[in-house]
């Protein structure tokens, strides 16, 4: 795993590997993502004439998709055994994603990217180093599952022995009228962000409106506040913010928190028009640019703005399986059905990522589509007769969607079962909501208040990891001290943690995890700190060798 000034090539046996990114032709490019996946039984080999190179399509040039080429590099470093391509609809090679708003921090795209420097073409040194094909500002516009071949909008047409569809998703704008004004922008890309900026310089934005109140929502607010806008509003049709989160207690800190900033909040909005410079409120022609967002709510005003950023959830972006005359199959809301191998319905079509629809979930976290990637590298690998048969491959058989972030600088947690059923009898909470400290926390106990089920965490995430092992990785022991005593935030207690057994053995296992993202545990960064040497283990160092903290971020505390 550990890879520091190690290139790192790898080949899938027999083949070679395309990766496609696809976008939408109204919106911003998606990030593609890759699925992990397991399976009891070896993959059926494909035959192959002797020293013929296998081709791997993979559709879908994003976090996701990068993540599945390199593992699959690693099985074959030489790359004497797979070919690999990737097509990406942006002018730059794979970049990270969920750390989109930290690009305003430097405005060098290059510090986002997964691999390394872009250069003057948008790629970067690791596929020049790895064999791996990369077409940029091409999207993919067909699969024929028939010829097994990719076609591309640039006249590209590429066969392949197994296509890895890693498309992602795009944002979801809901019909608004008024939705195709200029000033109206979807939160996804880093040109999302270029292009926010150049309109607020050139139009002198004084006020934006985010219509969206959940994470991403959260962190197009924050972009808003980056790029100098002084105004900013959330618009929420829920109730609360981060429903799937958090509840109302929870809400009315991170509330309290993110308007402290300056930002209002406006929950139960019921959107009705983005409105025009001209006064125009239905007319889906007008290009007048925005001037105001109107309600359906009895007895609301209109909210003047400037700037509108949708950011209302996102969809999966299966076009082109839907292309495909149903030989891929598609859930009934979206997404292409995969097993827990990741294959979808046809034996060399793989998709991973926001793309997957697995059990009827869309997993839209990295974690799990770093997951993914992992198992379907294995899988394809075993497929192409690239490694020898295990006893058993790997299979995605869901995750765990427990998440800490820090939102507009307020820590946010949710783990376990943090909102049970209605129907869920063995259930009793432990409350402690301190609006003077700003920090508000639910425990979620079984009803003897023995076990850790799950809980929520806004202000004051700092403990999490020990929450979580209770809630998640050892769910079924009892608790070693009262609940009471875990319920206190460390910030109450003077920082100190608490004398518990698990925290100890977790500060001295090596096989501790430490970054879920990438499965990187305590020994995996000893190990890397012991080869940089004091000196060289600087924490931007470590992070790259290690690749503990270049997912979500959320471990690099824990890191330093």
């Amino acid at each position: 795993m550990m890879t520091c000034g190690v290139s790192t090539t790898a080949s899938v046996a027999w083949g070679m590997l395309f990766l496609l990114t696809s976008s939408t032709q109204a919106f911003v490019p998606l990030s593609s993502t890759v699925h992990y996946h397991h399976a009891s039984m070896p993959l059926s080999p494909l035959s192959a004439e002797p020293n013929d190179k296998k081709k791997v399509v993979v559709v879908g040039n994003g976090m996701v998709g990068q993540r599945f080429m390199e593992q699959l590099r690693k099985l074959d470093p030489t790359a004497h055994q797979v070919d690999i391509c990737t097509f990406g609809e942006e002018p730059r090679a794979a970049y990270n994603r969920v750390k989109l708003t930290s690009f305003f921090e430097t405005r060098d795209p290059s510090a986002l990217s997964m691999t390394s420097d872009f250069d003057e073409s948008g790629t970067t040194a690791w596929y020049k180093d790895n064999q791996v094909t990369l077409h940029l500002n091409d999207k993919v516009t067909e699969v024929d599952t028939q010829e097994q071949t990719v076609t591309s909008a640039q006249g590209r047409t590429v066969p392949y022995d197994i296509c890895v569809m890693a498309t992602g998703s795009y944002p979801f704008v809901p019909p608004i009228p008024g939705k195709q004004r200029p000033g109206v922008f979807v939160y996804r890309t880093i040109e999302d962000l270029q292009a926010m900026l150049q309109y607020a310089q050139d139009h002198n934005v004084q006020s934006a409106a985010v219509i969206g109140g959940g994470l991403l929502g959260l962190e197009a607010a924050k972009a808003a506040q980056d790029i100098g806008i002084p105004a900013s509003h959330i618009i929420e049709f829920a109730p609360i913010l981060m429903c799937r989160q958090i509840d109302d207690g929870g809400h009315a800190v991170l509330v309290n928190k993110i308007e402290s900033m300056g930002i209002q909040v406006h929950c139960n909005a019921r959107t009705q028009a983005i409105v025009g410079q001209d006064g125009s409120t239905d007319d889906n022609d007008s290009m007048s640019p925005v001037a105001a967002l109107s309600f359906s709510n009895e007895g609301w005003e209109d909210l003047p703005v400037q700037m509108v950023i949708v950011s209302a959830g996102i969809k999966p972006r299966d076009e082109l399986a839907r292309g495909t005359d149903g030989a891929l199959a598609i859930g009934e809301r979206g997404g292409i059905v995969i097993n827990d191998s990741c294959q979808t319905s046809l034996d060399n079509v793989y998709a991973i990522g926001e793309i997957a629809l697995y059990n009827n979930f869309i997993y839209g976290l990295i974690a799990p589509g770093y997951t993914m990637a992992n198992v379907a590298a294995q899988c394809v690998a075993q497929q192409l007769d690239m490694t020898d048969a295990p006893d058993e491959l790997p299979a995605f058989q869901g995750a765990d969607m427990s998440t800490k972030l820090k939102l507009l600088g307020c820590d946010v947690a949710s783990f376990g079962v943090n909102q049970p059923r209605p129907d869920d009898d063995d259930v009793s909470y432990l409350t402690w909501n301190d609006p003077v400290s700003g920090i508000y926390r639910k425990l979620v106990l079984n009803k003897d208040g023995t076990k850790l089920r799950g809980g929520i965490l806004v202000g004051d995430a700092s403990d999490y990891d020990t929450l979580h092992t209770y809630a998640v990785k050892q769910v079924d022991q009892e608790l070693p001290v009262p609940a009471a005593m875990l319920l206190a935030p460390p910030s109450a207690r003077g920082g100190d943690a608490l004398d518990l057994g698990a925290d100890a053995a977790a500060n001295d296992d090596p096989t501790a995890q430490i970054c879920s993202c990438n499965d990187v545990t305590r020994g995996d960064i000893a190990s890397v700190i012991a080869e940089l040497g004091v000196e060289g283990a600087t924490l931007a160092q470590v992070k790259k060798c290690s690749q503990a903290g270049t997912g979500c971020g959320g471990c690099e505390p824990q890191v330093k």
